[in-house]
């Protein structure tokens, strides 16, 4: 039996704040060797699957090879995820936009074979200088989604109490820990540790 490859959905709904419109656009679409990193996203992960989509409120956000879902503007991200909900289907993987991913780490979020599984690091990226940790992104198959969207809900309820919305904290709700916490969680957490980095500041862009 043919696999159906899974469904992939770039998350670029966030507000920007902190990026400025650096260079007059949004940090999706600055440009790596003359190709928008998203565009260079969405271009990698065409080599697996073709069902590709994108979320973002901005319409200068606009790449190719990507169907559009348009939402408003969300606080945290863990609302915007939860509002892709009637997109999960199959095996369905969620990445950040504004991530330059390497094509290891692509290949390795791919083979990833767990029900659920959140794709980070942490602690310092020795290649890019980075001295914090990060998430770029989490998969899960059908059997999963009851489990993940639980999380995400109780921390959009946490949100309402004063705190953070961030995929930290629903990967800190999946795992029980606390909703600061960064640590690696055996069986959750799958190591991304080579020059992936997100960009949320402009010299994030120049490193």
């Amino acid at each position: 039996m043919q696999k159906i490859p899974p469904r992939v959905i770039l998350l670029a709904n966030g507000s920007e704040n902190r990026w400025g419109h650096y260079q007059g656009m949004p940090k999706q679409m600055v440009p790596f060797n003359g190709e928008p990193n998203i565009e260079r996203t969405i271009r990698l992960v065409k080599r697996r699957t073709d069902d590709i989509w994108l979320v973002t409120w901005n319409a200068e956000i606009d790449p190719r090879g990507a169907k559009r879902v348009s939402l408003e503007p969300t606080a945290w991200l863990a609302e915007t995820v939860y509002l892709t909900r009637h997109l999960w289907q199959g095996r369905t993987i969620i990445l950040l936009g504004d991530v330059f991913f390497s094509g290891l780490a692509l290949r390795k979020i791919f083979a990833a074979q767990d029900d659920l599984v959140i794709f980070g690091r942490i602690g310092r990226n020795h290649y890019t200088g980075c001295g914090h940790s990060e998430l770029f992104g989490a998969a899960f198959n059908p059997a999963a989604q009851g489990r993940f969207l639980s999380a995400l809900e109780q921390v959009l309820e946490d949100t309402q109490h004063g705190e953070y919305g961030k995929l930290w904290q629903v990967y800190n709700r999946l795992a029980n820990r606390p909703p600061r916490s960064k640590t690696y969680v055996p069986g959750l957490l799958c190591p991304i540790t080579d020059y992936t980095d997100d960009m949320d500041w402009p010299e994030e862009y120049h490193r």
